[in-house]
C-alpha cells in the first residue's frame, strides 16, 4: 500500500510540474493573441508611422510657484519619468521665463531681484556660468525668446515707472526689444509677445487689433490677422477691454503651425499654415479648454502642452499633452503639479537634448 500510495504521489507531482508550465504558456499565448492586437487598434499610427500616443521624452522648463509663497523659479520636467526639480538648486532670485537656443547651448531667462529691478541672463549649459544680456532695470521684463541663429533675443517691458508691471494698459503701450547677447539692444516696436519668425530678420507679435508681422530690415509693419472683433476667430468679450491679457500665442517651426490660446473664452486655436509671412492657413482648429496657458510645443512639433487652470480646484495648474493629429488635437494625457501655481501664466520650453 505504501509504495502505491507513493507511486501515486510521484505520479500527482509529475503532473503538477508539467500541468503549470503549460497553463502559464497558454496565459501567456492568450495574452499574446489577445492584447497585442487589441494594442494595434488602441495605439494606432498616423500617416507618417507614428504611434499617436507614446511615453513622451524631453525636458519641459516651466516657472511654477509653491502655494503659499510669493517666489517664482525654473522647473525642469523630465520625461518620461515626469520628475519636477528646481533648475538652479539655490536661488535667492526670482527666476522665470526659460527659452532655449536652437543649439541647446544657452538658455535665455529674466530674473527678478529684492530691490524690485529685473533682468534678462543668459545660461551656459556647458559651464554653467551666467552672464548679463540687459542691465537692471525697474520695468519687469516679459519673454525672452532667441532668434533662429541663436546671436538676438527678443523680449518686450512695460515702460512706466508707476506702473512698471503694465497693468491695464493697450498692447501696444508696451515695448518690444531686440538685444544682442553682449547687451546691444534697440526698441524696434510696441506691442507683446515677440517671437521671432523662421528667416530671423522678421518678428511677430500681438496689438489690441491683431497678429502683426514687422520686418527688421525695411522697418515695414503689417497685420497679419485680426483678432478680438465679433467676425475674427479670437473675439473680444464685451466686459473685456484687454482681449490681448487672455492670449498666449507660439508657434512651431518644425510643422508651420501656430497656436493661440484664449483664457478668457476658454478657447485654443490651432493654425495650420500654408505660409507665415503673408500669412496664409489653410485650416484652423478650435476647441475648449479650461483657462488655457502657454501652448509650447515639442521639438518636432506634433504634440504641445498648455497650461489649464481646474475650475474645481485653483491654484493646481493641469498640464495637458495633446497631440496634432489631421482632424482635431487629441488630448492624450494631463495632470495637475501638485502644490504649485502659475502665478502669471509664465512661459516655457520644451527640449530634446
Amino acid at each position: 500500500m505504501e509504495t502505491e500510495f507513493e507511486n501515486k504521489k510521484q505520479k500527482n507531482l509529475l503532473l503538477w510540474i508539467i500541468a503549470i508550465p503549460l497553463a502559464f504558456l497558454s496565459v501567456l499565448l492568450l495574452y499574446l493573441l489577445v492584447f497585442s492586437e487589441a494594442d494595434s487598434d488602441v495605439f494606432k499610427r498616423d500617416e507618417k508611422e507614428r504611434p499617436k500616443f507614446h511615453r513622451l521624452e524631453g525636458e519641459i522648463y516651466l516657472t511654477l510657484t509653491p502655494l503659499g509663497e510669493d517666489s517664482p523659479d525654473l522647473y525642469r520636467l523630465s520625461m518620461p519619468s515626469f520628475t519636477l526639480e528646481p533648475v538652479f538648486e539655490e536661488s535667492e532670485y526670482r527666476n522665470y521665463m526659460a527659452s532655449f537656443s536652437s543649439d541647446l547651448k544657452n538658455m535665455v531667462f529674466a530674473r527678478g531681484y529684492e530691490d524690485s529691478t529685473f533682468q534678462i541672463l543668459l545660461l551656459d549649459e556647458e559651464t554653467q556660468e551666467i552672464s548679463e544680456v540687459t542691465p537692471r532695470t525697474e520695468f519687469f521684463v516679459r519673454n525672452p525668446m532667441f532668434s533662429p541663429s541663436g546671436d538676438k533675443i527678443v523680449y518686450w517691458l512695460y515702460e512706466n515707472e508707476q506702473n512698471p508691471w503694465g497693468v491695464g494698459v493697450k498692447a501696444e503701450e508696451n515695448s518690444i526689444y531686440i538685444s544682442s547677447l553682449d547687451g546691444e539692444r534697440e526698441k524696434v516696436a510696441n506691442g507683446v509677445y515677440p517671437f521671432f519668425a523662421p528667416e530671423g530678420e522678421v518678428i511677430m507679435f500681438v496689438k489690441n487689433d491683431g497678429l502683426y508681422s514687422l520686418d527688421l530690415k525695411t522697418g515695414d509693419e503689417e497685420l497679419m490677422i485680426k483678432l478680438f472683433t465679433s467676425e475674427s476667430i479670437v473675439t473680444l468679450p464685451e466686459f473685456d477691454a484687454l482681449g490681448w491679457a487672455a492670449l498666449r500665442v507660439n508657434y512651431s517651426f518644425a510643422e508651420n503651425i501656430l497656436a493661440i490660446t484664449d483664457s478668457v473664452n476658454k478657447e485654443v486655436h490651432v493654425f495650420e499654415l500654408e505660409t507665415l509671412i503673408p500669412f496664409e492657413y489653410s485650416s484652423v482648429k478650435t476647441f475648449d479648454a479650461s483657462k488655457p496657458n502657454w501652448p509650447v510645443f515639442s521639438p518636432e512639433g506634433d504634440y504641445f502642452f498648455i497650461l489649464e487652470y481646474q475650475e474645481q480646484s485653483p491654484g493646481f495648474p493641469l498640464l495637458s499633452f495633446l497631440y496634432l493629429d489631421s482632424e482635431m488635437p487629441e488630448r492624450i494625457d494631463s495632470f495637475t503639479i501638485n502644490n504649485y501655481d502659475v502665478v502669471y501664466m509664465w512661459s516655457g520650453d520644451w527640449i530634446i537634448r
